[in-house]
């Protein structure tokens, strides 16, 4: 799993002195995204949820949520922090860009809080702008990277 919680300015609930409050909170976040899943709302509303919460827990400006789609393009599927209109209008290939390399290699990335530029082309018309990460990882489902 990613250590991504142990950023500067992550919550204290996930600070890599209180193991104790980092399973608690592992825990507390498993327990809200299990609640998002089993719930009636439908597929998309659920998946902008959990990005919600996700972020919310993270303490991150943005999280987005990438989905695998034929021909090894990711298609942004659901954010927060960055424009609404780039969700099913945002695409990468495999590859491409540091979203691209993560399904790629299926591996956690983390970075110390310095600024980041992706590689990826980043129209700034589809929401994109430069920011501070501290972390990407991968979903999977399946057998193959982003499966």
């Amino acid at each position: 799993m990613s250590d991504v919680g142990n950023a500067p300015g992550a919550s204290p609930g996930i600070s890599p002195s209180n193991s104790a409050g980092q399973v608690t909170a592992i825990r507390r976040l498993l327990r809200r995204l299990r609640g998002i899943m089993a719930g009636s709302a439908s597929a998309q509303e659920r998946l902008d949820r959990i990005v919600r919460v996700i972020a919310a827990e993270m303490v991150a400006e943005v999280c987005s949520a990438y989905v695998m789609r034929a021909g090894e393009v990711l298609e942004l599927f659901a954010t927060e922090g960055l424009r609404p209109e780039a969700v099913h209008r945002t695409r990468l290939r495999v590859g491409e860009g540091l979203v691209g390399q993560i399904a790629a290699t299926a591996r956690p990335l983390k970075w110390s809080g310095r600024p980041v530029e992706s590689p990826a082309r980043r129209p700034r018309r589809r929401g994109y702008r430069r920011s501070r990460c501290r972390g990407r990882a991968p979903s999977r489902r399946g057998r193959g990277p982003g499966g």
